[in-house]
């Protein structure tokens, strides 16, 4: 019984042993790869390879969805921000382009992500189906290569394990008779020696001669050439099935170093990075607070009543004159431009560069949704001691918008402010757009122009007051024309006008300039 106890124990110490080096070991139970049937982990790691290689294509597919899923968080986060930075009120001038820059990265990271994710699926899971089917062909029940395996250990170990078997039975026995004559032994002294006692003491010690007789035998057997063998065909195998285990190992090693290259994203991603603090180091905090400060601070012209107790900016003509409108002289004098609104009147003076006059054309026939001033003589020239009206001087020398009558067919005009179309026969355009006029002014239909959008080359019609000639207007000039646009609007009805930042125009600027609601020029089907 101690005999068996003691094998066992060895056999359970040598199979825990059996995944590391056995070089130490001088007895070697289960687990080892000479024993009978310790080839089959080898013949596990053949099944196990195509598993392992659809595993990696999962792996890769679940880092995929990630990267997909992290793409559209970030488009989702660009867009979400996108449309609160673009508020009006939000941010303003190289702060605002700043935030926008951030934006564009995130986007430019979602891009890169997204193509990481489409790099990830498709390729490598068709380059393994094309790997699995040349070096794993199915057969009935098993891999090709686990099959001839499995038939070349069992065919090759056969004789050997045959003879280990007889050996282990006669070690086996052995050990059963000395068990028997120790106990023998101790009787005998306890009780004396008697006839059957002897008798059964000598058959024993028979017994175990015999069994170690055979056992040497066995062993002999096995010494003269038969280990020899039964090893060469084992490494035959053996290194057979190594040499396919190792184009599966290339095989991963070539699928993750592509991985590698794929997933390489840093200097795209240092690209982005880089073109954002490009950005943020633009930001300019005095110009910042500069254009503030003229758009909505003590940079701004004062408003001042003039004698009639009608209010005007600081710097225009003070003297209020009837709505009509008056041609443009040659010289350069001061532009009265008169409008009335619901309850008070203001006066608004633009300068102009010199220009030549240009042909009057047929006034337009007034309709329902404007009205066309008619034309006026030249003023009279200013007496020698008379004084022109004070001026706002500009730091350029602008023009002023022109109004619709005074364009004619083929002009190319620029919009000031942003229009989106309300039918599909209007065009669409945006602040600084150039339009060509197609008709003549006196062909408008209710204030509406005919032309065609230059950068897209879309023809159709569009509001009246928008359009000014092509020349840089300076920011208080831009404001006065725009003002100057929107009164001319007022004579349409039913809009409210629409002013868009690019202009330099504010609603904060209208709400104390008009103490009514003004139109935006959009189209009246009434």
């Amino acid at each position: 019984m101690s005999m068996r106890k003691s094998s066992k124990k060895l056999s359970a110490a040598s199979g825990s042993m059996a995944g590391g080096s056995s070089d130490d070991l001088s007895l070697i139970g289960a687990g080892n790869f000479y024993d009978v049937n310790g080839y089959k982990p080898v013949l596990k790691r053949i099944n196990l390879g195509p598993k392992r290689g659809e595993e990696f294509v999962k792996m890769l597919h679940e880092r995929a969805s990630i990267e997909k899923e992290y793409s559209k968080k970030l488009q989702a986060f660009a867009d979400r921000w996108d449309e609160r930075v673009n508020q009006k009120t939000y941010e303003k001038y190289t702060l605002r382009d700043a935030y926008m820059a951030i934006l564009d990265e995130t986007r430019a990271i979602a891009d890169i992500h997204t193509s990481l994710k489409e790099a990830l699926c498709d390729p490598f899971k068709e380059k393994f189906e094309t790997f699995r089917k040349e070096h794993y062909p199915k057969s009935i029940l098993h891999y090709k290569p686990w099959k001839r395996a499995h038939s070349a250990f069992e065919k090759g170990q056969a004789s050997w394990a045959s003879i280990k078997g007889k050996i282990d039975k006669h070690r086996a026995n052995i050990d059963k008779q000395d068990q028997l004559i120790a106990q023998l032994q101790e009787q005998r002294a306890s009780m004396g020696a008697t006839e059957k006692l002897e008798s059964q003491l000598n058959k024993a010690e028979a017994s175990k001669k015999k069994s170690l007789a055979k056992m040497r035998q066995r062993i002999q057997d096995m010494r003269n050439g038969l280990t020899t063998s039964y090893r060469r065909a084992m490494e035959v195998e053996f290194n057979r099935c190594q040499e396919e285990e190792g184009q599966r190992i290339q095989f991963f090693k070539e699928m993750m170093l592509e991985y590698h290259a794929k997933s390489d994203i840093m200097a795209r991603l240092q690209s982005s990075h880089a073109a954002l603090l490009e950005v943020i180091n633009i930001i300019n905090v005095p110009a910042d607070l500069a254009n503030f400060s003229k758009d909505f601070g003590v940079d701004m012209p004062m408003l001042i009543p003039d004698d009639n107790g009608h209010w005007v900016l600081e710097g225009t003509n003070d003297v209020y004159t009837a709505p009509a409108a008056t041609t443009v002289p040659v010289s350069r004098q001061p532009t009265q431009v008169s409008m009335p609104t619901g309850g008070s009147r203001v006066s608004i003076q633009v300068d102009e560069e010199p220009a030549p006059p240009p042909p009057a054309p047929p006034a337009p026939a007034p309709t329902a949704g404007a009205v066309a001033p008619p034309p006026a003589p030249m003023p009279p020239p200013a007496p020698a001691t008379e004084q022109p009206p004070p001026q706002y001087q500009e730091h350029h020398s602008d023009a002023s918008p022109t109004e619709p009558s005074q364009l004619s067919a083929g002009s190319r005009v620029t919009a000031l402010y942003d229009y989106a179309a309300n039918s599909p026969d209007e065009l669409s355009f945006e602040y600084d757009d150039e339009l060509e006029l197609l008709e003549q002014p006196n062909d408008i239909d209710a204030g509406w122009l005919k032309g065609k959008l230059i950068s897209t080359g879309e023809v159709g019609i569009f509001p009246g007051m928008s359009p000014t000639p092509n020349v840089h207007l300076g920011t208080v000039q831009r404001r006065f024309a725009f003002m100057k646009l929107c009164l001319f609007a007022s004579q349409l009805r039913g809009k409210k006008c629409s002013l868009s930042d690019k202009t330099g125009v504010t609603n904060r600027d209208v709400r104390l300039m008009f103490p009514i609601e003004y139109f935006s020029g959009a189209r009246d089907d009434a």
